[in-house]
């Protein structure tokens, strides 16, 4: 699997600290190195939401559909993923989970699935 960081919310402790303070109308209480001790009690406080302020944009190739299928149904962060009902998969990518791998007769039976799905998407 290959990870690459697109982009990334600059100095994004302070922003989240800034934006949550909006909620409590206590802008007065920031000073140096306040904000970890801020998001540590909003995250105790179950006050999520505010740490969506902060950003990073990554690209992840490699990843199994389950694995994908799992980001994305839990909303933390935002996702676009790749359709596969506009992209031509005909020469797709696949992981082959490590319990058929070791298995002799799952892992032939696990390829000869694979051939027949790409032989059927051209």
């Amino acid at each position: 699997m290959k990870v690459e960081l697109l982009s990334i919310t600059p100095n994004a402790e302070k922003l989240i600290e800034n934006v949550g303070r909006t909620a409590y109308l206590s802008f007065e209480k920031q000073k140096k190195g306040s904000e970890k001790k801020f998001i540590k009690m909003l995250i105790k406080s179950g006050h999520l939401y505010v740490l969506e302020h902060a950003y990073a944009t990554f690209r992840i190739k490699g990843g199994s559909r389950a694995f994908t299928h799992q980001l994305v149904r839990h909303r933390l962060c935002s996702y676009t993923q790749q359709s596969q009902r506009y992209v031509n998969e005909s020469n797709f990518e696949y992981v082959e989970p490590d319990s058929i791998k070791g298995n002799k007769q799952a892992h032939k039976m696990f390829l000869n699935l694979i051939e027949h799905f790409k032989k059927n998407l051209s």
